[in-house]
C-alpha cells in the first residue's frame, strides 16, 4: 500500500522508482524515510552548494541549514542555476531558500549570512545530521569545521582545483594537524568553477550520500577524484 501511494505522488514517484530499481522496494522505502528526516547543513551556497541543495530537495530532504556570507553577483548566474537577475545583490542564503520553497513547497530552513567559522554558525551547524562543505574560503574550511563540530556530525567536502573535481566523504575529512599543508587561495580567475563541473561534483556527492544511507555505497570511504585534464 505504501509503495502504491508513493508511486501516485508526483513529487516522490521518480525518486522512489530510481531507488526501487537500485535497492529494491524495502530498502528504497528505508532510504526515502531517512532522507525525509535528515537535517542537512549546506556550507557555501554557490555553484556546488546550491545545486546539492536542489538535488537533495528533489530526493525528499526538507530540512536545511544554509550558511554563506556572500551575496549573489551577476557573474554567478552563468553557473548557479537557481539564482536570477532579480537576486543580484541579495544574500545567497535568502535567494536559495526562496528558490527551494518556490519550487518544492514547504521546508524547514534555517539560514545565516555569515562565515561558517562564525560562532553562531558553528552552533547552528552542530545541530545538523550531516554537513556538506562546498565553501572554499579558507581553502581548508571543511577541516577547520571538523575541529569545531561534534564528531557525530558527518562532514562531506566538495570542491575543485586546477580542473580536478574532488568529493571527500566524512571519513576523509580530518581535523588539521601540525603536518597538514597550509593551503592558500588561488589567484582570482585561476582555474575558476564552471557550470558542468559544479553539477558533476554536486551529483556525485548526492549519489554517494543517498546510497550510503542504506550502506549500499560500494566504496563509502573512497575519495572521488575526476581530472578533466585527462580528457585533453
Amino acid at each position: 500500500m505504501q509503495v502504491k501511494q508513493i508511486y501516485s505522488d508526483p513529487l516522490r514517484n521518480r525518486t522512489f522508482a530510481f531507488l526501487d530499481g537500485v535497492l529494491g522496494p524495502q530498502r528504497a522505502l528505508l532510504a526515502m524515510g531517512r532522507l525525509a528526516k535528515l537535517r542537512i547543513g549546506i556550507v557555501g551556497c554557490g555553484g556546488i552548494g546550491s545545486t546539492i541543495a536542489y538535488l537533495l530537495a528533489g530526493m525528499g530532504v526538507r530540512r536545511f541549514m544554509l550558511v554563506d556570507p556572500d551575496r549573489v553577483e551577476k557573474g554567478n548566474l552563468t553557473r548557479q542555476v537557481l539564482f536570477q537577475l532579480s537576486d543580484v545583490g541579495k544574500p545567497k542564503v535568502d535567494s536559495l531558500s526562496t528558490a527551494l520553497q518556490d519550487r518544492f513547497g514547504d521546508f524547514e530552513i534555517e539560514k545565516l549570512s555569515a562565515s561558517a567559522l562564525n560562532q553562531q554558525a558553528i552552533r547552528l551547524l552542530a545541530n545538523a545530521d550531516t554537513i556538506i562543505c562546498a565553501g572554499d574560503n579558507p581553502p581548508d574550511l571543511a577541516h577547520r569545521l571538523r575541529e569545531r563540530i561534534p564528531k557525530n556530525v558527518g562532514i562531506w567536502a566538495c570542491g575543485y582545483a586546477l580542473g580536478v573535481s574532488v568529493v571527500r566523504p566524512p571519513s576523509k575529512v580530518k581535523a588539521r594537524s601540525s603536518s597538514t599543508p597550509q593551503w592558500e587561495s588561488l589567484p582570482s580567475g585561476f582555474a575558476p568553477s564552471i557550470g558542468f563541473q559544479n553539477f558533476e561534483i554536486a551529483a556525485r556527492c548526492c549519489s554517494l550520500l543517498t546510497l550510503g544511507l542504506c550502506g549500499d555505497s560500494k566504496n563509502p570511504n573512497s575519495i572521488y577524484v575526476h581530472d578533466y585534464r585527462d580528457q585533453c
